[in-house]
């Protein structure tokens, strides 16, 4: 034992004395800078992207790194699927929220699966990150497709820029035609707005009126109503 304690004493020697120590006892530092700085490139490209300034707020705001996150490859898909997500792809679950309103919907945001959403009474406008998403839901979520890839992109940049712009927009049931921040907003309201001011008011989604209690309502079951949207996935079955 003695011998090998020796031997390794001077194997470290040399590795001190040659520079190689060093090296190696800088390497999972150096990784780790790396990680960082794709990980800061990333936001940056993403805030470009949605003509956000304000890093800082969305680094706080949004896991754009998800944890299902692989190196040189960007493109998430939704859960048990190889259907990729597409920025303006709406999502709708059957979870209640503390209001009453039957369902929840939100808006996919980013080829990550990054959502808007409001989650109900009590809470306001947010970014939500896939996994936290569909876990919170318990995976009963359905995906609905607008045919149109650049309506779809301007709904998830208007979506994007909004939450931004009023984080503190309190939850409040009313008409899906009105945008002043005073009146508060809802989860499918968030959806349908996207797409409607995102578009220059040239987009118009279907909506049944089948599960909305009020005149102009749209609850998150509505947004199904629209038959150009193709059903991408179904859990909620």
């Amino acid at each position: 034992m003695k011998v090998k304690s020796s031997i390794l004493k001077i194997f470290f020697s040399i590795m001190v004395l040659t520079g190689v120590w060093g090296t190696y006892s800088n390497f999972s530092a150096h990784a780790q800078t790396t990680i960082q700085q794709n990980n800061r490139a990333i936001v940056l490209e993403w805030s470009q992207k949605h003509n956000v300034s304000d890093e800082f707020a969305v680094q706080n705001s949004l896991s754009l790194i998800s944890p299902n996150y692989i190196p040189g490859s960007r493109q998430a898909y939704y859960p048990r699927t190889n259907i990729p997500c597409k920025p303006g792809d709406i999502l709708i679950t059957n979870q209640t929220s503390s209001s009453g309103l039957t369902g929840h919907s939100a808006i996919v945001l980013d080829i990550q699966g990054d959502v808007a959403e409001i989650k109900g009474l009590g809470y306001h406008p947010q970014f939500t990150s896939q996994s936290d998403f569909w876990s919170t839901n318990k995976y009963k979520v359905m995906v609905k497709r607008y045919p149109n890839a650049t309506d779809r992109q301007n709904a998830a940049n208007w979506a994007t820029n909004w939450v931004n712009n009023h984080p503190s927009e309190k939850y409040k049931i009313y008409s899906i035609w009105i945008t002043n921040p005073s009146y508060g907003t809802y989860c499918s309201k968030i959806v349908w707005d996207a797409f409607y001011f995102g578009n220059n008011h040239k987009v118009i989604l279907n909506y049944s009126m089948g599960s909305s209690y009020y005149y102009d309502i749209c609850a998150p079951y509505d947004l199904s109503g629209d038959s150009s949207m193709t059903t991408m996935v179904n859990f909620m079955k």
